[in-house]
């Protein structure tokens, strides 16, 4: 499911800890009740934040671009179940399932 500016709430605790991981800055935040928002800075200054449900399972994904004026507000939101993150997840990393691979 993918929103676009529909009024939605990006759920951030006060204060964020900031983390290296082989050279990538990122943040880890608690959401109590929720679970763990997990945030980063692109290259060119948009940001994306990852919020994974602990009880479901889902996450959502918020994407924030470089020339937004609110930068409180996201572009849009994706939510995923937890096969479709680890899926995307496997993309992301360098995977090549079967059927990416063309002939």
């Amino acid at each position: 499911m993918v929103r676009f500016n529909q009024n939605v709430e990006d759920p951030r605790p006060a204060t964020p800890m900031a983390h290296q991981w082989h050279g990538l800055m990122f943040t880890v935040e608690d959401l109590p009740g929720i679970g763990r928002r997990y945030g980063l800075q692109g290259q060119h200054g948009g940001r994306v934040s990852v919020v994974v449900h602990r009880r479901t399972g889902q996450r959502e994904l918020y994407a924030y671009g470089a020339d937004d004026c609110d930068q409180d507000a996201p572009t849009c939101v994706i939510r995923l179940s937890d096969a479709q993150a680890r899926s995307l997840g496997s993309i992301l990393g360098g995977a090549r399932p079967e059927w990416m691979v063309l002939s």
